[in-house]
């Protein structure tokens, strides 16, 4: 009796992770053509790697377009939080309940906001929407769910609406299992992985099985050592600050009428913004994309990525702070990938040396998101996914990683013991 229980309860999951994946899968995909379209309206545009932002229509439309933009999702979002609760993935896994109808506009909203050029990730609204879903189907009675495999279920499916965004099923099983759920065992892999590879293979129907980001070329031999250590410092430092700002921004998130005054705010400076520098509109695609092609610096090229780079860290937090929801994944690729090439040019210069930028553009991207998602797997495996790039360049990614990981608690350490020498 209880072998045929068992049995059950693995079928009825089993059919749970297959039904789930699919529909994160589809839930990404419509996301993606609302943002698509909204591109097409407003931008008059197709995102893809060769063209990542709208380059070719006037600056005072970009302005335009991000200021509507920014304006119709205050007042969407401002009505949304009169009436409901807007229940994150987190709080979904502690057992709040995610309202279908505030989930769903919310998550349009990030997309349509999004496409108008507002400065947010897009990877927060599949994986809030996957989440929903899952919690609905986990509550049917006649799966019979406990409340360790509804966890388990919302972490997977977040994972999933990452995966099929993306393309990226590995980056989706460890968002799952090491950032949301994280418990270490069997089940859960194969749950997580499961459901990220469906949602994938159906995410993939939309654009296919393309790089989000186009690398023309990346290298790693031991000469590079001293740079990636330097790297991993400075970068595991700022964003370890960086994800301590993002955190006081959304813990101080307008909800009240001024939303309605202070997004549109920031769309207006965004599109302000974008008249100089285009490369600051959307979810940081341009800039990381400006990064990978980059291997040769002048002044122009310098004063550009220093202007994407302090412009695009400030506008994500002022733009959340200000009401908006998204994720934060691809600015910190961004913000990472200029970093990276800014510090190898310094390198460069005081060392003499030869390192290609490009691949000091790929080992700042996996330093600075390493520092910000504390993961020392989702970095390295999002930026392998995201570029397609060939497996020789993974031991500088690790080095960068593990260094980026270890700062917050080194300075820890070193403020700690500070304070004890001060105090003698």
């Amino acid at each position: 009796m209880k072998k045929f229980r068992m049995t059950k309860q693995y079928l009825n999951l089993g059919f749970a992770i297959i039904i789930i994946g699919i529909l994160a899968g589809m839930g990404a995909n419509a996301l993606g053509y609302v943002l698509s379209i909204t591109e097409k309206l407003f931008l008059n545009f197709h995102e893809n790697s060769k063209m990542p932002v709208s380059m070719l229509i006037k600056p005072e439309h970009r302005l335009i377009s991000v200021f509507v933009g920014a304006m119709l999702a205050s007042i969407i979002w401002y009505f949304l939080h009169k009436k409901y609760h807007l229940t994150s993935v987190n709080e979904a896994m502690e057992g709040k309940k995610m309202s279908v109808k505030a989930t769903v506009l919310t998550d349009l909203t990030q997309s349509f906001y999004i496409g108008t050029g507002g400065s947010v990730g897009r990877e927060a609204a599949p994986r809030e929407l996957a989440a929903m879903i899952s919690q609905k189907i986990g509550d049917f009675s006649i799966f019979k769910f406990d409340k360790e495999d509804i966890q388990l279920l919302i972490a997977a499916a977040a994972g999933a609406g990452l995966a099929a965004q993306y393309v990226a099923p590995l980056s989706g099983t460890v968002f799952s299992i090491l950032l949301l759920h994280r418990v270490y065992n069997k089940k859960n892999i194969v749950v997580s992985l499961s459901m990220s590879l469906i949602a994938t293979l159906v995410g993939s129907l939309r654009e296919g099985f393309k790089p989000y980001y186009i690398v023309k070329t990346s290298d790693f031999n031991w000469n590079c050592l001293p740079l990636l250590i330097i790297l991993g410092l400075v970068l595991g430092f700022l964003g370890w600050k960086y994800k301590g700002i993002i955190n006081y921004a959304k813990y101080k998130k307008l909800t009240n009428k001024k939303v309605l005054f202070m997004l549109p705010c920031a769309g207006l400076l965004t599109g302000i913004i974008s008249i100089f520098c285009p490369y600051i509109m959307g979810n940081g695609r341009g800039i990381t994309q400006l990064a990978y092609n980059t291997n040769d610096l002048d002044l122009d090229m310098i004063m550009t990525l220093c202007v994407c780079l302090l412009m695009k860290a400030f506008i994500t937090v002022f733009t959340i702070y200000s009401g908006a929801y998204g994720g934060i994944l691809t600015p910190s690729i961004s913000i990472g990938a200029v970093s990276g090439i800014l510090i190898g040019f310094i390198y460069n210069s005081i060392f003499f040396s030869n390192i290609s930028l490009i691949s000091c553009a790929l080992f700042g991207s996996v330093g600075f998101l390493t520092a910000t998602q504390q993961s020392l797997l989702l970095g390295i495996v999002l930026i392998v996914e995201l570029c397609h790039i060939n497996t020789n360049i993974l031991l500088g990614f690790m080095v960068v990683a593990f260094v980026a990981i270890n700062v917050p608690g080194l300075c820890m350490h070193l403020k700690a013991s500070y304070k004890t020498l001060f105090r003698v």
